[in-house]
């Protein structure tokens, strides 16, 4: 698994095209299914192709 970081106005078109399926979703007629992943923060420290920058779980806690 590799992290992809997006330019900035890639995330602002995604961040439209997610609000207008949500809006759509909500109205019951949606393009696709919206899908949220939810995990614990361990998952995304403990991964070092997320973690990039090595955090600890105690520097998570403590704010950096």
């Amino acid at each position: 698994m590799t992290a992809e970081y997006r330019q900035p106005s890639e995330l602002a078109q995604h961040n439209h095209e997610v609000k207008k399926l949500w809006e759509a979703y909500h109205q019951g007629d949606p393009w696709r299914v919206p899908v949220i992943f939810n995990y614990g923060i361990r998952c995304r420290l403990l991964s070092p192709e997320l973690n990039t920058r090595g955090y600890t779980f105690q520097q998570y806690c403590d704010g950096g």
